[in-house]
């Protein structure tokens, strides 16, 4: 059903819980000067919005603000991803050393505010809408990665992610503004019937969906819209790191989701979808797919930094999302949604042990986790006999052990 203006108000609640916690944790750096408390308050208003769009979930599908929105299980399924996302992060910034020392309260409302901007980009159903949520998630995430002030690997991830952000935006409106002179109109539906009903140009169209594509592939960090992944996960916040990781991934599948199927396919009675006759784009996704997994799985095999490891895993993992989403079925767009829960857990654990390594360590390098069973106290370091340089052994700052030089046989007398 389709709602009104006025009355969408009341559909969006998790969206509203958001903007008031935003503007509350702003005003509150004024005047409280236990910077810790913004952590908490911030934590709290996604706590409430992710409890409104569980119950919002409940709640028929409709339509919102003149068909720019959709209120249904897809995107209250994703704006529960995304709030257990900026939960955990906003959860990890209170016992990061990296937070401590920066402007906590415009950090923590940056995080919220790019939340805020993935909940729209699940719900878009239009082309603007879906443009402007995107670049609002991108402008939003620059800021964060930068967020390092005095820190030059911080600001140099920033700069680059802002060039590579800004090339693949320009390319996505570009493709977006093809497919919008080929049907007519912005809204994805619409889209859908003025491409099966007349006879658009095929090869116009395959450049306008490589362009869009493209720009959706960059978010997802799908290869070769890659090349930002690595830089930018070394240089921003661990908490940060993990928020991308897993919250800005999702919603560029989300809006992939979005974009592809309802606009760019067909589904019969029997729930089976097809893509528009003329425009195979499942089979560029496969070959997307393939050389994103490949990339990212050879490439990690080099790296010494484990942010820059987890890196090229993320970007693996995006070429695992990928297979459920060039299957064009519902099967493989809930296996891909399973996948990403996993996905979730997993990464957001990763990223937890880097930053408890980090802040006990200053080390983000794999020799900075050589021994950490023994070091955490997860079980006894293993002795060897007397006069061998053990594991259970101190040894001299010359390399020496503390049996060196010693006779082992009968002492003089």
């Amino acid at each position: 059903m389709t709602i009104g203006n006025v009355e969408s108000l009341l559909y969006i609640l998790p969206e509203l819980v958001l903007v008031v916690a935003i503007l509350a944790i702003f005003l509150a750096d004024l005047v409280i000067e236990d910077k810790e408390q913004l952590g908490y308050m911030a934590f709290g208003g996604v706590l409430l919005s992710l409890l409104l769009a569980v119950w919002r979930g409940s709640t028929p599908e409709a339509w919102l603000f003149s068909k720019m929105i959709v209120q249904d299980p897809f995107a209250v399924f994703f704006k529960i991803v995304f709030a257990f996302a900026a939960m955990a992060a906003v959860w990890m910034s209170l016992g990061s050393k990296e937070i401590r020392g920066v402007s906590q309260g415009e950090y923590y409302g940056l995080l919220l505010s790019s939340t805020l901007g993935m909940y729209f980009m699940a719900s878009a159903t239009n082309l603007i809408m879906a443009y402007l949520s995107l670049e609002f998630v991108s402008l939003t995430s620059y800021v964060l990665t930068g967020f390092l002030r005095h820190d030059r690997r911080s600001g140099e991830a920033a700069l680059k992610y802002l060039i590579y952000g800004g090339v693949a935006s320009g390319t996505m409106i570009f493709g977006m503004s093809w497919v919008y002179g080929l049907a007519g109109s912005m809204d994805f539906v619409q889209i859908n019937a003025a491409l099966t009903q007349g006879d658009p140009n095929k090869l116009t169209l395959f450049i306008g969906l490589i362009l869009t594509l493209a720009g959706l592939g960059y978010k997802i960090s799908a290869a070769p819209f890659h090349m930002w992944v690595p830089d930018v996960y070394t240089g921003a916040p661990i908490p940060v790191t993990a928020f991308l990781s897993v919250a800005s991934k999702a919603a560029g599948f989300a809006l992939l989701v979005r974009f592809f199927y309802p606009a760019l396919s067909s589904v019969s009675t029997d729930g089976t979808w097809h893509f528009l006759p003329g425009v195979d784009w499942p089979q560029v996704a496969l070959v997307l797919s393939m050389v994103t997994m490949t990339i990212g799985n050879l490439a990690a095999l080099s790296q010494r930094n484990l942010k820059r490891l987890l890196a090229y895993s993320s970007i693996a993992h995006a070429g695992y999302m990928l297979m459920g989403f060039v299957v064009l079925s519902n099967e493989g767009v809930r296996a891909m949604l399973f996948y990403m829960i996993a996905y979730y857990l997993m990464n957001i654990g990763a990223f937890l042990v880097v930053m408890i390594v980090a802040n006990s360590t200053g080390r983000e390098d794999i020799e900075g986790f050589r021994g950490l069973a023994w070091r955490g106290g997860a079980a006894p370091a293993p002795r060897r006999s007397q006069g061998s340089a053990g594991w259970g052994e101190r040894r001299r700052p010359n390399g020496q052990s503390s049996a060196a030089g010693r006779k082992v046989g009968r002492p003089n007398r």
